[in-house]
């Protein structure tokens, strides 16, 4: 997760169901775990963040970053700003 830090990243989040939420551009600037430590936190600023269950299966590779919540039926998917092509 180190190399999404601190660039411009595309975040979005699905449901099994196929809702599909609109990428949002971000910067995540810090990654840390929940206090209970079941959770991911990725903070956009001092106040805001994201949590994805530690328990998500993760699949990943150099630009792109999907965690799969079976339990919620989530997934969320990270990609690199700069592989967006419209």
């Amino acid at each position: 997760m180190d190399s999404y830090v601190s660039i411009p990243v595309q975040l979005a989040i699905h449901d099994e169901n196929g809702t599909k939420a609109p990428w949002s551009k971000k910067v995540i600037e810090q990654v840390t775990l929940c206090p209970d430590g079941t959770h991911l936190r990725l903070y956009f600023d001092q106040h805001h963040f994201l949590a994805i269950p530690r328990m998500s299966q993760v699949v990943k590779d150099d630009r792109l970053w999907i965690a799969h919540d079976e339990e919620n039926k989530l997934i969320y998917m990270i990609r690199k700003e700069e592989t967006f092509h419209e």
